[in-house]
Parts: C-alpha cells; structure tokens; sequence
C-alpha cells in the first residue's frame, strides 16, 4: 500500500475529534431528515422504542463490551477513545466533540447527530455484523443526505471544501434526483479524500492528541437566513449562512428589498437563526432593531 492511499484508520482517526453538530447539516435536518429505518431505527431499539431484532442484538453486544470494558477497544471506536472523547458511563457531554455511545434523543429536531450515525449506527454496526465498509469515507451504497452533509461539512478547510461545496450537497439533497445526487456524493467524495490525505501527510507520523483534539474543536458562530411558513417547514428556501452579524443585516436588508413584497405574499417570512450546540435560536428581533 502507498504510504499516501487513505486507510479506515485515516478516516476514523479525522473524524473523531469532529463535532456532533454543524449548521447546514442541522438546517437540513429541521425539514428533511431521515423519519424512518435505518439509523432511526438502531436510535429508536437504544431508546427502548424499536423492534428490529438484529437492531437489539447491535444494542446487546456494545452493552455487553461496555460491561467488559472492551468498548473502547472497537476498532470503529478505537480512536476517538484514545482521544478522550468517548462518553460511556452517563458523563456530562461538556465538548461539542463528545460522543454519548447510548444516551440519544432520536425525537429532537437535529437528533440523533449525525456523528453518532457515523461511528455508532455505521461503523460500530458494520463492526458487529463482520463488514468491512473499506477505505472509503462511506461505502458506495450510502446515500443517506444528513450523513453525508456531516461528513462534508466537518471535513470543511475553506481550501479544497468550502461552504460552496455543502450548499451544492445540501441542494442536491433536498433536489433528491437519483442521478444528481449520486454525482455530488461522487465529488464530495474525492474532496474530502484530498482533505484527509492533506490532513494525514501534514501531520506526519505524528499522531492526534487529547489536547490537539480539544484545539480542534470548533464553537464559531453562524447565522442563518430563511424564508418559512409560519406553521411548517415545508417550502422553506434557505437564502444565506454567514458567521458575521453585521454582514446577516446587510443580507436581510437586501433580501428583504429584493423580494419587493412577493414572498410575504405567498405566506413566508424571512427569519434569522443563531445556530450552536443546542440548535437554532430566533435572532429576528436583533435584526428588526433600528
């Protein structure tokens, strides 16, 4: 193997001092996340509330590690245990980089997150079931839109994957044309690839630390600007994220005079959103202020 090719360890290793929660993953998951099967399902049988027998098996057998102390000793594991930021005795998850193995809320508005569907609804479970998804970031068959946005939007270096790129992902998504989809997946792919060859060869031989992965972990702010209904979320369009408010005001401003009336005539309105850890908090009356 070329000492540049990108291993599962690579992949595991980037990824485990990466946040629960990023903004355009969130914006997405408010309207469009997953409602059914799949990791919904593995988060449901953790909650007490899933039938799906081999979801309870999965559920059984990390119990059963955790018991034994071999939890962290899972290869899909391993590394983000190494790095301190594993949760697994009911600790307070105080990092945004934390990962709770089994306390999830798979009812919340952006729950479960989506770094718990990667390490523990796909890696840990591929790990049970004998799989071994490769080297790539996710195998082939994934298409789960949330998934992948969190994988793009962590792997984010504003050089070879900017917020241009997860907006394209994120439209793409929401689009949910088979064939358009399955070529931004393709592209996101091969960016995030040169993201994390970049990241290992920059490193060298050495390796991600506790205390690098707590310098790694990313609390900036984000504003978010929507046109909504008033009572759902459907036909919501997204109009801008930027982590400036002075610029979030020149943006309302403009967008409000640009839309000359039309939108506000078809039932939306325009709606500004900090977004952090816990979600999106309404900012509208810091916007409205003269």
């Amino acid at each position: 193997m070329d000492k540049n090719d990108l291993t599962k360890k690579d992949v595991l290793e980037f990824y485990a001092s990466k946040n629960r929660h990023y903004p355009i993953t969130d914006e997405f998951m408010k309207t469009y996340k997953q409602k059914r099967n799949g990791y919904i399902e593995v988060a449901n049988v953790f909650n007490n509330k899933g039938n799906n027998e081999r979801d309870k098996k999965f559920f059984e057998w990390l119990k059963k590690n955790n018991e034994n102390g071999t939890l962290g000793d899972l290869e899909s594991l391993r590394e983000i245990n190494r790095l301190g930021l594993l949760n697994i005795n009911n600790g307070t998850l105080d990092l945004p980089n934390k990962l709770d193995v089994f306390r999830i809320n798979p009812d919340g508005e952006t729950e479960p997150n989506q770094k718990w569907h990667f390490f523990i609804s796909y890696y840990a479970y591929n790990e049970f079931n004998n799989k071994n998804p490769g080297d790539r970031i996710l195998s082939a068959h994934v298409t789960c839109p949330e998934l992948w946005l969190w994988t793009a939007e962590a792997a984010k270096d504003d050089q070879e994957i900017s917020y241009y790129d997860i907006y394209r992902l994120y439209v793409a998504a929401v689009d949910n044309r088979n064939k358009r989809w399955r070529e931004e997946i393709k592209r996101i792919t091969e960016k995030i690839e040169i993201v994390i060859k970049r990241w290992k060869k920059e490193r060298g031989k050495d390796k991600l630390t506790p205390a690098n992965a707590l310098k790694e972990v990313e609390t900036p702010k984000h504003y978010f600007l929507t046109w909504e209904h008033p009572s759902s979320h459907d036909g919501d369009q997204w109009v801008a994220i930027t982590g400036s408010m002075d610029d979030l005001k020149k943006i309302y401003e403009t967008t409000l005079k640009e839309s000359n009336n039309y939108h506000e005539s078809i039932g939306l309105k325009l709606m500004a959103y900090e977004h952090s850890e816990k979600g999106f908090t309404s900012i509208q009356n810091l916007l409205q202020e003269k």
